[in-house]
């Protein structure tokens, strides 16, 4: 059960930071 909780948590946290990396680089590229 742990595993999977850090394997989830894991993900999203890397979910989150490639959304606002990809925010990021599309509102310096505009």
């Amino acid at each position: 059960m742990t595993m999977t909780r850090s394997l989830c948590l894991r993900w999203w946290l890397t979910k989150q930071a490639v959304d606002v990396f990809m925010g990021w680089t599309f509102k310096n590229l505009r």
